[in-house]
């Protein structure tokens, strides 16, 4: 089985590693590397990457939160996708995290004000 270098390069840098049979979410999570924890299915975007250096392979996702243009672009949910060399990422999973943060917040917020009237 060979392991893999996963460097993030953004917002900071860290380094952890992973396997050719492991997603990046799952060799994350056994490493503290810090990429944020959704659905862990390809459903939510959460733990939405973008791969700058290195190479993956895809599986399968939800096209409402991983567009073919965006996985053109590089972009890849780390739940689904498996280091195929060393690789080099940018981890976007606090930005989306707070997305997810303020429509939880919205959807809680309407909850409470049907309860009101």
């Amino acid at each position: 089985m060979n392991e893999y270098k996963i460097k993030v390069s953004h917002p900071d840098e860290r380094t952890f590693t992973g396997n050719e049979n492991e997603n990046i979410l799952d060799a994350s999570i056994r490493t503290h590397g810090g990429i944020k924890v959704g659905c862990k299915r390809g459903g939510c975007g959460l733990c939405k990457i973008k791969v700058v250096e290195g190479e993956i392979k895809h599986g399968a996702v939800s096209r409402s939160v991983l567009p073919l243009q965006e996985e053109e672009e590089g972009y890849a949910l780390a739940c689904r996708a498996m280091p195929k060399s060393d690789i080099t990422i940018e981890d976007h999973s606090a930005a989306q995290a707070e997305k997810f943060d303020y429509i939880k917040a919205a959807m809680q917020a309407a909850k409470r004000a049907k309860e009101i009237v």
